[in-house]
């Protein structure tokens, strides 16, 4: 059996070393955990893009839609449809249905860029949670070890680093 100040160094050293390696345990663990959300994020930001062009799309169809329509009705009521008004308000139903085409491209790419800021934030915070989870391991390690000591000393040990033997 060991004297009292060897067992309190042995058990400070176990406990310092099982904290240190929980707490990079846990800075590996908030870090996947950063880098998931992350992916599902910019997952996020590809089905946003994939929306808003799927919703131009359709857009862009349903003016395509009244303009065939409005030059059907001005047809059958026998106007020109080569130039004045009927060649205007076609003209305009178009760049209308283009115009809000455009604007949803661009409100998704928006919302888009928005979630790669929050993924890129996330994947950021996942690095600084597992270098702290590190720093706290060699915080830990040094502060047990430093306890260690003391107890050791306390207790009746003797520790002399810089002597000559």
């Amino acid at each position: 059996m060991c004297e009292p100040a060897t067992a309190a160094l042995a058990v400070t050293a176990v406990a310092g070393g099982l904290s240190a390696y929980s707490q990079i345990q846990t800075g590996r663990a908030n870090a996947a955990l950063a880098n998931a959300n992350a992916d599902a994020q910019e997952q996020a930001a590809r089905d946003t893009i994939n929306t808003a062009n799927d919703q131009a799309y359709q857009q862009r169809q349903q003016a395509r839609r009244v303009a065939g329509q409005q030059t059907n009705a001005l047809a059958a009521n026998g106007a020109d449809l080569t130039s004045g008004n009927a060649l205007d308000l076609t003209t305009e139903t178009m760049q209308q249905g283009t115009l809000d085409a455009l604007t949803t491209i661009n409100n998704g790419q928006r919302q888009a860029d928005g979630l790669q800021f929050q993924a890129d934030t996330s994947r950021a915070q996942g690095k600084i949670d597992k270098q702290s989870g590190m720093l706290g391991a060699g915080s830990t390690l040094l502060n047990s070890t430093l306890t260690g000591l003391n107890a050791y000393k306390t207790l009746g040990g003797t520790w002399k680093p810089l002597s000559a033997k």
